[in-house]
């Protein structure tokens, strides 16, 4: 994941939100015309779950390091800013790659969960048992209640561009013509 901090910058992060929401608009264009959205969906959504379990969670030197290290937890989200150097912009290149990595979960979520609360409170919960895991697991890797804060935000926006896409959809197909 660090050589993907290389990477992240202005350019980047806009071009990542304009490709998660064109899937966005796509997804619902198309999900409504699917018979089995909504299943799909779930399944999707399923195997996402138990993959960004896996790789959030999973030890740098692999599994066979867990319960090898003292929990590391970082309560104080103004304390991520403490690891990086004066002047540069690691901190924030670390927050926007959590706050994306979670925008594109909401696509599947969006058309599989009916429950509007459970909707929007989904990725945020995720993102609490991935660092509560990372804690109790002794993985090595540090428990920062700023990953969940970005995690979350990514989440918030993703949902947000289905609800946008959603809209546009709709006023698209009111408009077109009945044949």
């Amino acid at each position: 994941m660090w050589q993907a901090l290389l990477y992240v910058n202005p350019v980047t992060t806009v071009i990542a939100l304009v490709a998660f929401f064109v899937v966005s608009v796509a997804v619902c264009y198309g999900a409504p015309r699917l018979g089995m959205a909504r299943r799909i969906a779930g399944i999707f959504l399923a195997i996402a779950v138990v993959a960004y379990v896996y790789v959030l969670v999973q030890p740098s030197g692999g599994w066979a390091e867990v319960f090898g290290a003292d929990p590391d937890i970082t309560l104080n989200p103004i304390a991520s800013f403490a690891y990086t150097n004066p002047g540069t912009d690691l901190t924030l290149a670390m927050v926007t790659l959590n706050a994306l990595l979670f925008v594109p979960l909401a696509i599947p979520a969006f058309v599989a969960v009916t429950n509007r609360a459970a909707l929007w409170l989904f990725g945020p919960v995720l993102s609490v048992l991935i660092e509560t895991f990372q804690a109790v697991l002794g993985t090595g890797r540090q428990s920062d209640i700023m990953d969940v804060l970005a995690n979350s935000l990514g989440y918030v926006i993703g949902v947000a561009m289905m609800y946008a896409a959603h809209a546009l959809v709709g006023v698209r197909e009111q408009r077109a013509p009945v044949t």
